[in-house]
């Protein structure tokens, strides 16, 4: 041998009399994990072969998440109509206005959060900051509503949500019917749209965030593979990135399913990938040099 190409090509040669390209998506979700030599097949095997199974464990993964979340957001759903049940003044809300039948303003409070329902429009929320140390306020008026929380320095003054984007939404599902708090909760119970909805917007970011995953390793990954100075090629990098992002997804599964966050979350979340990056460059950096040994003549 003369390059270090030629060791590239010896030690596919050697993979392939192995014979262990036909592995069913299962094996290769096993091997990928367990195998440290596994990216010696990953980079002799087509890229096509690699997108394939990333985007089989996403689709699996997406159910899963989808299905965990479904049941999550109904037991929300469940929780809000119980509010508007019991807590909740009766309402009705038109072209964009709020109207609530009790006296204003309604307070409701409990350990979490302090609802103020003000649709005159007296109460203001630089007026309610002051009262409250470690809860969250939550503002309704006629037009819109405010959220602030003392713990949230981004917006120290609260954010403030116009009602009349719901306007569309509310003549959409309703058209020329008046929204109120009954036809609301009938809505709500009668219907799994609402937990649909907010489980697909949930799971949608989910599958962004893993269509960018394999990109941002790939950069990572071939960094480090000029630092190690390994003769592979960026298809190669990128096939073995794809693999390497199986156990790092199905820690983001059940942190999202479980409800789990903490900072650096994506550090570790890429930390993990590298991890099995490194694995298969260190066994193939491995292989490369036995191979070297073994032909005094290269």
């Amino acid at each position: 041998m003369n390059n270090k190409n030629d060791q590239k090509l010896y030690l596919r040669r050697e993979i392939k009399d192995k014979k262990v390209f036909k592995f069913s998506f299962f094996k290769r979700f096993k091997e990928s994990i367990t195998d440290p030599y596994f990216g010696n097949i990953a980079i002799d095997e087509k890229l096509g072969k690699s997108i394939g199974y990333y985007f089989k464990l996403l689709l699996i993964l997406s159910l899963i998440l989808g299905i965990v979340y479904f049941f999550q957001f109904s037991n929300v759903v469940d929780n809000i109509v119980q509010v508007l049940r019991n807590d909740l003044p009766d309402f009705q809300f038109a072209n964009g206005v709020l109207t609530a039948h009790t006296s204003m303003p309604h307070r409701i409070e409990n350990d979490d959060l302090i609802i103020i329902i003000d649709t005159d429009d007296n109460t203001r929320m630089v007026d309610l900051r002051p009262t409250t140390t470690n809860k969250p306020i939550l503002l309704v008026n006629s037009g819109a509503f405010e959220v602030y929380s003392p713990t949230d320095s981004s917006y120290p003054f609260g954010e403030r949500f116009e009602l009349s984007a719901l306007a569309n939404v509310e003549e959409a599902i309703y058209q020329d019917t008046i929204l109120t708090k009954d036809n609301l909760i009938d809505f709500l119970t009668e219907s799994n749209l609402m937990p649909l909805i907010m489980a697909m917007m949930t799971v949608s970011a989910f599958i962004l965030h893993k269509i960018l995953a394999p990109l941002y390793l790939y950069l990572f990954s071939r960094i480090l593979s000029i630092i190690k100075r390994l003769p592979i090629r960026n298809t190669e990098v990128l096939s073995m990135a794809f693999y390497a992002l199986t156990v790092p997804n199905i820690f983001h599964l059940l942190t999202s399913g479980l409800g789990i966050s903490f900072p650096y979350i994506n550090w570790i979340y890429y930390g993990i990938a590298l991890f099995f990056v490194n694995r298969f460059f260190n066994n193939l950096e491995f292989t490369i040099k036995i191979d070297t040994m073994q032909n005094p003549d290269s």
